[in-house]
């Protein structure tokens, strides 16, 4: 049962803190692991029902964090998060599981619950072939409770593997089926502390399901391990934007991270992943979109590299293919030196890139110069156009644009007429009118955004395609344009 799932009577959650409040969190877990383990009817007279423990633990931990009853989202995988990874593993060929940072085990019972569906006689066969890894002993023994509890599965001691799981004398069996959520980072260790965690899946599973920061797939930095990931390994990545809702909730003060699950199978005579565009959804269609059928939807027909990975919607893959089937990019196009044909380019976009001929007042832009009147009226097209946003969205990690990113993008031949140079004037005589200011701690920063329209009118006339879909802030709607 999921966290968001399930309520209790307020009397239940009052006395449950006050205890919390008089014994500490850990002691009082203690206290109930041991009742639930020599009683489990007694336990659930005097306190609550198995199938809330989960939801409880929870509560209880972030309450004697902060003592706000609010569930720590950051901390623990979202039960629906949980069970679209337990869909994309249950009908596999699992020999065994092993659960990498299990926590109090939300994500291996989602998987069980999903192989019950399937097949009673294989999860009863996975009695002695669950594998929990944590460091937090107390999780850890709640987790093989709540297993127990609710599938009837004894996990033996030596399968609860307490301890740093980076540690060498802590490995996985043979032939697993890995699934890890693991901690972004450990004060003091190292900022990609992730990373060593999904390293060391690699090397010993057979296959895995990888929850992390979508930087794995955006970022330069990380283009070695893609490498390794793409040289063992063969599968499918989910990616999520972060806004207007994030995978996971967005916490008080900051934005919910960008996040992406990998679903790989180590095999070295199979190439290439799958990927989804950045998939973007608002609150109200959260339950629609986190489904396996939506997912799985999403995903390209086109198995990649990944060396440079591009998030595409399915629908704009032809036309990026056609796109890079010539050898020139933007750059091409522009000049090293400074002349009359600057362009200023707003780094930041959400929804829209955008580019204008005047001198805008904003740390967020950059200039570039075109070689010529011509190159100009083409960069000044395609940035205000669906164009470079589709590549800034496929490339990029979808917050900012950098001059080096820009130039990079294919340069696609445009046929000049005269209409669009028409066009460009217009657009250059309307920016004084839709350039924005404010005060910005202190500073004056503009901004400037055309209508939607202008875009769409620029798509046709170059692409006679429609790419109204690309800049929505929802996904299920967008399924009809």
């Amino acid at each position: 049962m999921g966290i968001d799932e399930v309520k209790l009577s307020d009397k239940i959650v009052d006395n449950y803190h006050l205890d919390i409040d008089k014994y500490g969190f850990s002691e009082v877990w203690e206290k109930y692991l041991f009742i639930i383990k020599n009683d489990s009817q007694k336990f659930i007279n005097r306190y609550f029902p198995l199938e809330f423990i989960g939801f409880m633990y929870e509560n209880g931990y972030l309450y004697s964090q902060t003592g706000d009853n609010k569930l720590p989202q950051s901390q623990f995988t979202p039960s629906d998060v949980s069970r679209i990874v337990a869909e994309l593993i249950a009908d596999s060929d699992i020999k065994t599981i092993s659960d990498v940072c299990c926590g109090n085990g939300n994500l291996i019972i989602s998987i069980l619950s999903e192989v019950k569906k399937i097949d009673i006689q294989l999860l009863n066969n996975l009695n002695d072939k669950i594998y929990l890894y944590d460091i937090d002993p107390l999780a850890l023994k709640v987790a093989a409770v709540r297993i127990k509890s609710l599938f009837s599965l004894n996990i033996p001691e030596k399968n609860l593997l307490l301890g740093d799981f980076l540690s060498e004398d802590i490995k996985l069996p043979p032939y697993t089926y890995a699934v890890c959520n693991p901690p972004l980072d450990n004060k003091g260790y190292n900022k990609d502390y992730f990373l060593f965690f999904f390293d060391k899946i690699l090397k010993s599973a057979s296959k895995f399901v990888f929850i992390g920061p979508q930087t794995i797939v955006d970022e330069q930095k990380y283009s070695d391990f893609r490498k390794k990931l793409m040289n063992n390994s063969f599968g499918d990545i989910f990616c999520f934007d972060n806004v207007p809702d994030a995978l996971y909730p967005i916490e008080k003060g900051n934005f919910g991270m960008k996040t992406c699950i990998i679903n790989g199978e180590c095999d070295f005579s199979h190439r290439g992943y799958r990927l989804t565009h950045l998939i973007r959804f608002n609150k109200n269609e959260r339950a629609k979109v986190l489904t396996i059928d939506y997912l799985l939807s999403c995903l390209g027909t086109i198995r990649q590299d990944l060396v440079k990975p591009l998030k595409l919607h399915r629908k704009t893959e032809d036309f990026v293919v056609s796109c890079y089937q010539g050898e020139d990019t933007l750059a091409s196009l522009c000049s090293e030196n400074k002349n009359e044909f600057s362009l200023n380019v707003i780094n930041s976009g959400r929804y829209y890139l955008a580019a204008c001929k005047h001198e805008i007042k904003r740390h967020g832009a950059f200039k570039i110069y075109a070689k010529d009147s011509d190159s100009f009226v083409i960069l000044y097209l395609l940035l205000n156009s669906s164009y470079c946003y589709l590549f800034f969205r496929s490339i990029g990690n979808g917050s900012i644009l950098s001059k080096k990113e820009l130039l990079s993008y294919p340069y696609p031949k445009v046929v000049l007429t005269e209409e669009l140079r028409t066009i460009v004037k217009f657009m250059i005589n309307q920016e004084n009118k839709l350039i924005k200011s404010k005060f910005v701690q202190g500073e004056l920063q503009e901004h400037l955004k055309f209508p939607e329209i202008y875009c769409e009118f620029i798509d046709n006339l170059l692409f006679e395609k429609n790419f109204k879909f690309l800049h929505k802030n929802y996904e299920i709607s967008d399924k009809s344009d």
